[in-house]
C-alpha cells in the first residue's frame, strides 16, 4: 500500500498494561501486513511507552527497531526546524545556568522513579553529552560514579539487576537509535508546508461535528480549562490536562465520567492535529469534506470510549504507574520476521501499483485490492529467495554431471579399472559430489571477508585427493575377504595418488565452473550467494507460512467504517479525492474549502491558454489528478495549481514531464486578461520614455509606457487607455502595430502588442504608479543610454529593436 500513516495508538498516553501490547500490534500489522509506512513525532520518541519500551528492552531488539527504521519502514516527522532526532534532544536537554535538565521530561524512556534527582540528572547529562559528541560509550563513564542514598539501587534480590545501571543501559540503547537514525534520510519525513489547523481549531471542530457525542459536563470542563490558561498554553494538551487534574481533586461536584469524556475529547484533538502535520499522512477521513469530518470525529471518539475502557486507560489522576514486565506481543522472532519481510520487499524489483499512489491520502481508499496487491509482493519476494537456492541446487546438479563425465574419461584413458580404491574415489562421481558442494559452500559465501582465497581451495582439494583418500585406499586394498582386521599396505600408496590424479582434476575443474557460474548469479543479478540463499530460502519458508497465517484475522488497526465503505471499491480508483488543505483561520472552528473547486479552476485555466500548445510539446503538462497527487507527496514535490492570483495576473505551478520521463515542478505567470501592450511615443522626432519607480527591482527605471490588458478593449484601444493614463494624452497619429513579443518566457507566456504613434507635449501625472517624470530623448541619446546601460527594461529594449527594425526595411 505504500501508506504514510500516524497510529493514534502509540499516543504517549496510552501507557495501560493492555494499551502498549495493543499499539504494538497495530505498529506491526501496518509495517508488516499492510505494508504502510508508520510516522511517529519526535515527541513520541520521548515519551511513547509502547515504541520507546521496544528498544530499551534488549540489544537485539533495538538491532531489529533501528534497521525498520533505517530502511524508512517506521519514520520520523520532522518539526519546525528540528530536522534529526539527535538535534530535538540536544535542543530539549540543554543544561540550565544551574546545570539542570528538568526541562525535558523523558516520560516514556524508563527512568525509574526510585532513583534519586541527582541520578536522574546524571542521567539526562549523560544522555545529552553521548548525543553531542556522537558517542553512545559516554553513557558507560556515569556506571563508576554513582551518588544519592544507597537506599535508591536496592534490589529485591542479589542477583537482580540494579536500578541506576539498569537505566544506564536502556538509555545507552536509546543513544544508539537516536545517533543512528540522525544520519539516515530514509528515517525522516516533513512536516505540511502549508496551513493546517491548531490544537485549538480542532477542538472547535470537534465541537462543531460532534457536540453531543460528550456531556455539557465534559464540555464545560474543558471551556473552565481553557479559561484558566493563557492563549500560548491553549495550544497544548498537557496544559489542559494540568488544569483538569487539578480542578478534578478539588471538587466532587464534576462527575468522573464527565473529566474522562473531556479527556478523549483532548487526546483526539491532539492526535488528529499531529496527524495533519505531516506531510504526506493517510488520513481517515477528506479534510475538506464536512460530513467525512463528522463521520470521522464522531466514529473516533466512540471508539475511544470503548477502548478506554476495555483497556484500563490511565488518566491523568491514576494512581497506578505500570511497567511492562514478561513478553509481550509481538515478540522479538515477530520483529526479525517484520524485517526480514520489509528487506526482501525492498530488495525486490518489483513495485507497488502506481495506480495506488494518488489513494494514499485515504488510509481505506481501496484497502483490500492495495492489501491483496502487498501480499503478492511479499509473496513475490519470498519466493525469489526460495528460487535462487533452487537456481544454486541446479547449477550444482549439472556441474557434478560434467565433473563426472570428466572423471571417467580420465580413468578410462589411464586403464585403472574399478578397483577398491577407484570405487572408493570416484564411482559415479559421489566423493566429487560431496567435494564440490563443500568446497562451493566456502567459494559462494556472500560475505566476502568469509570467503577462502583460492590456495585454500586448491590445498583442500589436493589434500583429500593425494593424502586422505590415498591412505585410506591402503587400507582398503590391503583387506581381504578372509581376514578380520584391515591391513596397511603403504606400498600402494603412490598408486592410489595415480588413481586420485582423474578426481583431483575433475573436482577442480567442477569448481571452476560453479565458481564462473556462480560470479554470473550473485554479481549480474545481483543475488546472494549460496550460504546466504540457504539462510535465506530457509527463512522465507518460515515468513511466508507467517505471513499468510496472519490472512483472516481481524485488524489492529482503526477503521473508518463509512470511509471504508466509500472508498474501499474499484470505483474509488477513479475518483477525484481532494487534497488533503486545510484553510487557515486565526480563530474558531475551520471553515473548509474545498480544493476541487481550485483543482477545476485550474484545469480550466490550462484549457484556455492554447497560445504555444502543440500535439508534441518539448514539456508536457500533467493534468491527471492522481499522477499529481503523487508528486506532491514525493521528496520533491511541491503544490500543483493556481499559487497566486490578482486582478492582472495568475503564478501558477504545473506538473511537466520532458521526453526523458522526468517530472518536475515549472512556474509560470499567465495574465488574466488579453491585449498587454507597450507603446513607443513620439514627440516631435524624439522618444518618450518614463523614469517610474518599479516595486520588483524596487528601485527606478526608465522605459516605455505598458499595461496590462484591459476587459472588453482591444489592443489599439488598450493602447491609448495606457497613453492617457501615464502621460496625460491622446495619439495625434494612427497607431501602427510594430509585432508581439514576449518579455521573459522562461517564467510569464504573456504577449505583448507594441504600438507606436505620435503624440502631443506629454503632460505625466507625476505619483501614478509610481511615475516621477517623463524624459524626451534623441534616438542616438537612446542609443547611448542603452549602451550604458541606463535603460534595462526588457518591454523598452524589445520595442526599440521591433521600431529600429521596422525603419530598416522600410
Amino acid at each position: 500500500m505504500s501508506k504514510l500513516v500516524y497510529l493514534h495508538e502509540l499516543d504517549s498516553v496510552r501507557r495501560s498494561p493492555s494499551e502498549i501490547p495493543q499499539a504494538r500490534k497495530a505498529l506491526f500489522e501496518e509495517i508488516v501486513h499492510n505494508g504502510n509506512t508508520v510516522v511517529i513525532t519526535f515527541n513520541q520518541l520521548t515519551d511513547s511507552k509502547a515504541f520507546l519500551g521496544l528498544v530499551t528492552k534488549d540489544d537485539d531488539m533495538l538491532e531489529t527497531i533501528k534497521k525498520l527504521m533505517l530502511n524508512g519502514s517506521i519514520k520520523i516527522s520532522r518539526y519546525s526546524d528540528k530536522r534529526t532526532a539527535s538535534q530535538y534532544l540536544q535542543d530539549n536537554l540543554l543544561p540550565t545556568a544551574a546545570g539542570s535538565h528538568g526541562k525535558f521530561v523523558m516520560s516514556g524512556w524508563d527512568i525509574p522513579e526510585s532513583l534519586s534527582i541527582e541520578e536522574r540528572e546524571r542521567i539526562a547529562d549523560g544522555i545529552y553529552r553521548a548525543l553531542r559528541n556522537s558517542d553512545p560509550d559516554l553513557m558507560d563513564q556515569y556506571l563508576q560514579d554513582k551518588s544519592g542514598p544507597s537506599d535508591s539501587r536496592t534490589s529485591s534480590s542479589p542477583n537482580s539487576e540494579d536500578p541506576y545501571d539498569g537505566a544506564i543501559q536502556r538509555m545507552k540503547r536509546l543513544v544508539q537509535l537516536m545517533l543512528a537514525i540522525s544520519s539516515s534520510p530514509l528515517s525522516y519525513v516533513d512536516a505540511t508546508e502549508g496551513p493546517h489547523p491548531t490544537f485549538t481549531d480542532m477542538l472547535g471542530l470537534i465541537r462543531k461535528h460532534a457536540s453531543t457525542h460528550a456531556s455539557e459536563d465534559a464540555w464545560g470542563l474543558i471551556d473552565a480549562s481553557t479559561s484558566k490558561l493563557s492563549r500560548m498554553d491553549r495550544q497544548k494538551r498537557s496544559a489542559y490536562y494540568r488544569v483538569l487534574d487539578d480542578l478534578q481533586r478539588a471538587t466532587s461536584t464534576t462527575p468522573r465520567t464527565a473529566a474522562e469524556e473531556a479527556i478523549r475529547i483532548l487526546d483526539l484533538a491532539y492526535n488528529l492535529t499531529t496527524e495533519a502535520s505531516i506531510r504526506g499522512a493517510s488520513n481517515h477521513f477528506i479534510p475538506a469534506d464536512e460530513e467525512s469530518m463528522q463521520e470521522e470525529i464522531q466514529q473516533r471518539l466512540d471508539d475511544y470510549a470503548a477502548s478506554y475502557r476495555s483497556s484500563g486507560h490511565l488518566y491523568p489522576w491514576s494512581m497506578s504507574h505500570p511497567t511492562m514486565l514478561g513478553e509481550e506481543s509481538p515478540s522479538l522472532q515477530d520483529w526479525q520476521h517484520a524485517l526480514r519481510i520489509r528487506q526482501a520487499v525492498g530488495s525486490s524489483r518489483s513495485h507497488a501499483d502506481p495506480k495506488d499512489d494518488h489513494l494514499v491520502l485515504i488510509y481505506e481508499a481501496s484497502r483490500t485490492t492495495s492489501i491483496k496487491a502487498w501480499r503478492r509482493r511479499v509473496a513475490f519476494s519470498l519466493l525469489r529467495n526460495i528460487m535462487t537456492m533452487l537456481l544454486y541446487a541446479v547449477v550444482l546438479g549439472l556441474v557434478e554431471v560434467v565433473t563426472s563425465l570428466l572423471q571417467d574419461m580420465m580413468t578410462s584413458g589411464m586403464d585403472m579399472g574399478t578397483s577398491t580404491a577407484s570405487d572408493l574415489m570416484s564411482s559415479h562421481g559421489s566423493m566429487v559430489a560431496i567435494t564440490i558442494f563443500f568446497a562451493g559452500m566456502y567459494v559462494f559465501s556472500r560475505t566476502k571477508k568469509d570467503r577462502l582465497p583460492p590456495y585454500a581451495i586448491f590445498a583442500f582439494l589436493a589434500m583429500l585427493f593425494f593424502v586422505i583418500l590415498p591412505l585410506l585406499s591402503c587400507v582398503a586394498q590391503s583387506t581381504g575377504a578372509d581376514e578380520k582386521a584391515p591391513t596397511f599396505d603403504l606400498s600402494l600408496f603412490w598408486t592410489n595418488i595415480l588413481i586420485g590424479l582423474p578426481s583431483f582434476i575433475a573436482s577442480f575443474i567442477g569448481i571452476l565452473i560453479f565458481s564462473w557460474v556462480g560470479w554470473i548469479i550473485e554479481t549480474k543479478t545481483d543475488m546472494p550467494g549460496i550460504i546466504d540463499s540457504s539462510r535465506a530460502a530457509w527463512e522465507s519458508c518460515k515468513d511466508l507460512a507467517a505471513f499468510f497465517l496472519h490472512k483472516d484475522r481481524a485488524p489492529s488497526t482503526y477503521i473508518n467504517e463509512a470511509a471504508l465503505k466509500r472508498f474501499d471499491s474499484p470505483s474509488s480508483r477513479k475518483g477525484e479525492i481532494p487534497h488533503n488543505a486545510w484553510d487557515d483561520m486565526p480563530e474558531g472552528p475551520h471553515q473548509l474549502l474545498s480544493p476541487q473547486d481550485e483543482w477545476d479552476e485550474y484545469l480550466k485555466l490550462i484549457d484556455d491558454q492554447p497560445i504555444g500548445s502543440t500535439d508534441d510539446p518539448e514539456l508536457k503538462i500533467i493534468t491527471d489528478r492522481p499522477e499529481v497527487m503523487s508528486f506532491e507527496m514525493s521528496a520533491d514535490g511541491t503544490p500543483i495549481g493556481i499559487a497566486y492570483r490578482s486582478p492582472y495576473s495568475k503564478m501558477v505551478v504545473d506538473l511537466v514531464e520532458d521526453r526523458n520521463g522526468r517530472r518536475f515542478a515549472y512556474e509560470r505567470v499567465l495574465a488574466a486578461r488579453t491585449g498587454a501592450v507597450v507603446i513607443i511615443p513620439i514627440y516631435e522626432g524624439r522618444f518618450v520614455l518614463l523614469e517610474q519607480f518599479r516595486h520588483a527591482l524596487r528601485r527606478r527605471q526608465l522605459g516605455f509606457p505598458r499595461g496590462y490588458g484591459e476587459l472588453d478593449l482591444s489592443s489599439p484601444e488598450n493602447a491609448q487607455k495606457e497613453l492617457y493614463e501615464e502621460l496625460g494624452v491622446h495619439p495625434i497619429s494612427p497607431m501602427v502595430h510594430l509585432g508581439t513579443m514576449v518579455a521573459d518566457s522562461g517564467l510569464s507566456g504573456n504577449p505583448v502588442d507594441i504600438f507606436t504613434c505620435s503624440i502631443p507635449r506629454p503632460i505625466s501625472p507625476t505619483g501614478y504608479e509610481g511615475i516621477v517624470s517623463a524624459r524626451c530623448i534623441n534616438p542616438e541619446e537612446m542609443d547611448r543610454l542603452i549602451a550604458e546601460g541606463s535603460i534595462t527594461d526588457g518591454f523598452t529594449l524589445s520595442a526599440i529593436a521591433f521600431w529600429k527594425s521596422k525603419h530598416a526595411h522600410t
